[in-house]
């Protein structure tokens, strides 16, 4: 009996293995097709095959479409320090005739609130570098509709300055947190607006060594007109 089992098995094997074969392709058609059809997943959503394809194309029409617009004429850059000095203004009592504008303490018409003038950080650790070299410099101003190509220039000695400096801007927010949201301003007082500085402005001054051996009032440095 031992030896007939074997041969049928033997005799019969190849049709064994196309019989599992088949059971396994229908159970991975069956899970893998029918139960769970085929998805994309595209910026956060599933598609399915062909929602994909009507999804891209209709994106690709809207891009198609904004490419065809003409490009509107670019907005000049408008100045924000003013707009930045009055909305502080507006939001507590500043004396804008000193520079840097500063908090100061408020009066009685404002619930009496009283807050501590932030610590300026210290500006330390301070490197100038110069380079000299020959430029070209327009005789008249450039901007606008008078390009640099369009005006006259003359060559002339151009010295390049950096400066470098090193400030403690973690301890500038600390300080700010500390003066108008700390835990020595009252909780009715407190205002996390007020709590974080802003950098309005960057600008550079400069004193002249005079003949005397003295030294000139600080000056604001221009921008170049190139």
């Amino acid at each position: 009996m031992a030896s007939r089992s074997s041969n049928f098995i033997l005799d019969h094997i190849e049709k064994i293995a196309l019989g599992l074969a088949g059971i396994i392709c229908l159970y991975l058609l069956f899970t893998g097709v029918i139960l769970t059809p085929s998805a994309v997943e595209y910026e956060g959503s599933t598609y399915s095959p062909g929602d994909i394809d009507r999804q891209l194309e209709k994106e690709t029409k809207e891009l198609r479409d904004r490419l065809s617009y003409e490009p509107s004429a670019a907005r000049e850059p408008q100045e924000k320090l003013g707009d930045y000095i009055s909305r502080m203004e507006n939001a507590v009592k500043i004396d804008t005739s000193l520079w840097p504008a500063v908090p100061h303490l408020t009066n009685e018409d404002d619930d009496g609130r009283r807050y501590t003038i932030p610590a300026a950080p210290v500006i330390s650790d301070a490197a100038v570098g110069r380079i000299r070299a020959l430029a070209y410099f327009p005789e008249q101003e450039v901007g606008g509709p008078v390009s640099y190509k369009n005006v006259k220039a003359e060559p002339n000695d151009l010295d390049l300055v950096t400066v470098e400096a090193r400030l403690d801007v973690s301890g500038l927010y600390n300080s700010f947190k500390e003066s108008f949201e700390g835990s020595s301003v009252k909780p009715q007082w407190q205002d996390p607006c007020l709590a974080k500085p802003i950098f309005a402005a960057v600008e550079l001054q400069r004193s002249r060594k005079l003949a005397d051996g003295g030294w000139s009032d600080w000056q604001d440095v221009p921008r170049l007109i190139i």
